[in-house]
């Protein structure tokens, strides 16, 4: 580890703050397929972030970075899986994304039949690392302070959906977790369109999960 921040867990007080970050950091990557091969604003991810702000503080997982310079270098918003599935396609613009998840979760939850009962597994649902604080350990830091908080609350498993060839090497390759269901960006139809054939920077949307 080589980052200089403090991580604390998001509140009432911080996630306004770690939402509009996290936005910033998401419109600014491009490293980021999802929302960048659809053109989603900052203002439109921001308004898909704030749509599950509750959610995001209530399960007491989320975290945020703040570094020496009392700059936001991190966040990670996370939620229970349970509540994440009875999520609403809404938003006009975002459709294609929800599709995506709810098509990509739907194949793990046929071949592994997971629990989907509140309180059993932890969902990691966004991480955004600031690019002057990329590979400086910021991101795994994050992700070890979630699950953390996620143990603490008797949660049994963890769960991310990995988009980018960066976090698909975080989760898996680093911290262990196991891959369990993938969509190849180049064959995903939405709407008798093809909205990711053109991403580059990875090959599949790729589900994982890790007991704790």
């Amino acid at each position: 580890m080589t980052y200089d921040c403090q991580i604390h867990t998001i509140d009432d007080s911080s996630v306004t703050l770690a939402i509009d970050h996290c936005a910033q950091m998401f419109a600014a990557a491009d490293s980021e397929p999802v929302t960048g091969a659809i053109g989603l604003t900052c203002e439109q991810i921001r308004a898909m972030l704030a749509y599950d702000q509750l959610r995001f503080v209530s399960n007491r997982m989320s975290q945020i970075a703040i570094d020496a310079n009392n700059k936001v270098a991190g966040v990670l918003l996370a939620d229970d899986y349970a509540e994440h599935c009875t999520r609403d396609l809404y938003r006009p613009a975002n459709k294609v994304v929800f599709s995506l998840l709810k098509d990509l979760n739907h194949i793990y939850q046929m071949r592994f039949r997971p629990s989907l009962k509140e309180g059993v597994t932890a969902h990691i649902a966004y991480l955004a690392v600031a690019p002057e604080h990329h590979r400086s350990g910021i991101g795994e830091a994050l992700v070890r302070a979630a699950l953390q908080c996620a143990r603490n609350q008797a949660y049994q498993e963890a769960l991310v959906e990995s988009s980018s060839r960066g976090s698909q090497a975080l989760f898996i390759g680093k911290l262990g977790f196991t891959e369990c269901a993938q969509i190849a960006y180049r064959n995903y139809r939405f709407g008798g369109q093809k909205p990711f054939v053109n991403v580059s920077c990875t090959n599949e949307i790729v589900l994982s999960t890790l007991k704790l």
